[in-house]
């Protein structure tokens, strides 16, 4: 199954590219027609991470690919740069040429240091093994900074924001730390733990997401991430509050008034529902699906696609009705990180990634 990971123009023609693991290959597919358009050279291990920005600071994007290994029998990542236009190879380091050789789990493109010029910020496990913070500099194309996180604790995800409104990045890692569920917040240039929230006491999910907004007025971000129940960090007080539901299955931020964000999340039994900036349940949208909500993504600022199980759809957040609905279709089986929507020549699309290619749809084409 394609794995999609990002829409982007690479061509500048106003449409979009979908950027796709393929396996042992990175894939590009057409935004309009879905076709396949071009596939990378083969790596020696499946593709596990995709990015796109500029991090070498020559003014074009490039797609940021992170593979399970360099070389055939190195349990670690191999990180390479493509010309988003061209498709050109760029660069590509290893990572055990560096200090421990973590394997990456997730990757965070952003300008961490204020210079200008965005890096890759990465978290993975290293062979000892020990959880580490990665900060790879594209334009010496080299490991500027490599921290340990600590002992016991497994990363899961990775998000760059200025979450206290001080004037600096942190990244910010949910994880796993002695079978408890936490978001640590690391200065990515000294690798200082700034803080930590423990979230739950239990983890039983294989994965946790990560995302940032401002969710309420003042000036700091909100971390919002999941497990079983939505957990809210408030990026000023560090103060953790979690969902009366604890059968979340998935969750989007979408904007709300003022330059505010709301949480829209799904459920392990088809329901959807808005919540407000501390978890509190403030709407009900009803029943989408008899099956596990496994993916949603913002298609409007008052619409989300939804997918479970089979099928696709579109929940209308004002009139809390569902626009529209696919056919059940046994080669429709979306995970989470394989929806994606974007503006594509005055329209929206849909993009998922199925059981045997990459269906994309119109939001014109819904009744």
């Amino acid at each position: 199954m394609p794995e999609i990971s990002i829409a982007f123009d690479g061509d500048g023609d106003g449409g979009a590219e979908l950027a796709a693991d393929g396996g042992y290959v990175l894939q590009i597919y057409d935004g309009a027609s879905a076709a396949l358009e071009w596939t990378s050279t083969p790596v020696f291990a499946p593709m596990d991470l995709i990015g796109v920005g500029d991090t070498d600071g020559n003014g074009r994007r490039e797609l940021i690919n992170v593979s399970d290994q360099a070389d055939p029998g190195d349990g670690v990542s191999a990180v390479a740069s493509y010309d988003a236009t061209s498709l050109a190879l760029n660069w590509q380091i290893n990572l055990f040429s560096s200090l421990a050789a973590p394997h990456l789990t997730d990757i965070a493109i952003a300008d961490v240091d204020e210079d200008g010029t965005a890096e890759i910020v990465g978290v993975g496990i290293d062979e000892f093994p020990e959880a580490r913070l990665v900060v790879i500099d594209g334009q010496n194309r080299s490991v500027r900074h490599e921290h340990e996180l600590g002992p016991y604790v497994t990363p899961l995800a990775v998000a760059a924001a200025d979450v206290d409104a001080d004037g600096n990045a942190e990244a910010l890692v949910a994880g796993v730390q002695n079978g408890q569920a936490r978001v640590y917040a690391i200065d990515p240039a000294s690798g200082v733990l700034e803080w930590q929230a423990k979230l739950a006491s239990y983890f039983d999910y294989p994965s946790m997401d990560i995302g940032v907004a401002n969710l309420d007025a003042d000036p700091a971000l909100e971390v919002v991430t999941s497990n079983h129940r939505v957990f809210v960090v408030d990026g000023a007080t560090r103060q953790v509050t979690a969902s009366e539901r604890n059968d979340i299955a998935s969750f989007t931020l979408v904007p709300a008034r003022r330059g505010r964000f709301r949480i829209i999340a799904g459920t392990s039994a088809g329901e959807a529902l808005g919540m407000r900036a501390r978890g509190q349940i403030a709407e009900n949208f009803g029943s989408l699906c008899d099956e596990r909500i496994a993916a949603l993504h913002r298609l409007r600022r008052r619409s989300v696609v939804f997918a479970c199980g089979s099928r696709l759809g579109v929940l209308d957040l004002e009139s809390s009705a569902v626009a529209w609905r696919s056919e059940d279709s046994a080669s429709i089986a979306v995970t989470g990180s394989n929806l994606r929507t974007w503006r594509s020549h005055g329209s929206r699309r849909i993009a998922a990634g199925t059981r045997n290619s990459v269906l994309v749809l119109e939001e014109r084409q819904a009744p």
